[in-house]
C-alpha cells in the first residue's frame, strides 16, 4: 500500500536542508538600543556556510543587516559607545585566516584592524 500525502506538502530534500538559516553570537550594546547576532546559511555554490552580522532595534520594529560579503563574518562585539562593532572575517585576506575589521554601525565599508599571517583567533572586547 502506497503512502499518501496532504496537497502541498512533500518530503523534506537536501535543498531544504541549505535554506535553513542559523542565528548565533547575540550581543546586546551597551546602550541597550540594539542587540547584533551572526545569520548563517550554506552557499551551495562554494559549498560552503556563509554568515553576515545583522542588529535589531530592541523593540523589534527594525532589523538591518550589517555586512553582505561573499566571505563569513562574525563574532560581533560593540564599542563602549555602541556605535561600533568589531567582528571576524576571512574576507579580503590571501591565506584565507580569520582578521579583525571594524564597523561603524551607522553605515559605510568596515575597516580591517589586524594582518597576522596566521589570523586573528578572538579578541575580547572593552569593558
Amino acid at each position: 500500500m502506497a503512502a499518501t500525502q496532504a496537497p502541498g506538502q512533500r518530503p523534506f530534500s537536501l535543498d531544504d536542508v541549505a535554506r535553513i538559516q542559523t542565528i548565533s553570537g547575540p550581543a546586546i550594546a551597551p546602550d541597550g538600543g540594539w542587540v547584533s547576532y551572526t545569520v548563517a546559511s550554506i552557499d551551495t555554490v562554494r559549498d560552503r556556510e556563509q554568515s553576515d552580522i545583522w542588529m535589531t532595534s530592541w523593540d523589534g520594529t527594525r532589523s538591518i543587516r550589517l555586512t553582505s560579503s561573499p566571505e563569513s563574518e562574525y563574532a560581533a562585539r560593540w564599542s563602549p559607545d555602541s556605535r561600533w562593532l568589531a567582528f571576524l572575517s576571512d574576507r579580503d585576506d590571501p591565506h584565507g585566516v580569520d582578521q579583525l575589521w571594524l564597523l561603524d554601525r551607522l553605515g559605510g565599508e568596515a575597516e580591517r584592524l589586524t594582518d597576522f599571517k596566521g589570523g586573528s583567533l578572538g579578541f575580547r572586547s572593552l569593558p
